[in-house]
């Protein structure tokens, strides 16, 4: 082994150690280790089960807002049901008025006479031949 003689700093005087590594002056140098990404170890793992996820987590939810969607609109159709009845019974009765008047008018009494021309007047027929009306049944 040949030894190199120290050099020594021409300002100081001072022999100046050649093999000795100088720390970096900067501490956000980083080594060439440090600079390389770290891996990573899960690889398409953890994309693939978020999409997975999302594939069965998706329907379900719509599944469960259209089962209330549906829940709530069965409650409206009960609710009016009752309403609906009664306008069916009113829609019956008032039929039946008009057929007996217009059966009254064809008899020959003025009055309803009267009554069957200004109804036509406004565009309404009484057709007294016209079988009464049942009631529609609404079991959806």
């Amino acid at each position: 082994m040949s030894s190199v003689p120290p050099t020594s700093d021409a300002r100081t005087g001072a022999a100046a150690p050649s093999m000795q590594r100088q720390a970096p002056h900067h501490s956000h140098e980083r080594t060439e280790r440090e600079r390389e990404p770290a891996p990573t170890g899960h690889g398409p793992f953890v994309p693939l089960l978020l999409l997975a996820l999302a594939v069965v987590l998706w329907p379900a939810y719509q599944a469960v807002q259209l089962n209330k969607e549906r829940q709530n609109l069965a409650t409206v159709f009960a609710n009016q049901k009752t309403q609906y009845d009664t306008a069916v019974k009113l829609r019956t009765s008032l039929d039946t008025v008009a057929r007996d008047t217009a059966t009254l008018a064809s008899n020959g009494n003025a009055d309803a006479k009267l009554i069957v021309q200004e109804l036509a007047k406004r565009g309404i027929t009484i057709n007294p031949n016209a079988p009464a009306a049942e009631p529609p049944t609404a079991d959806r």
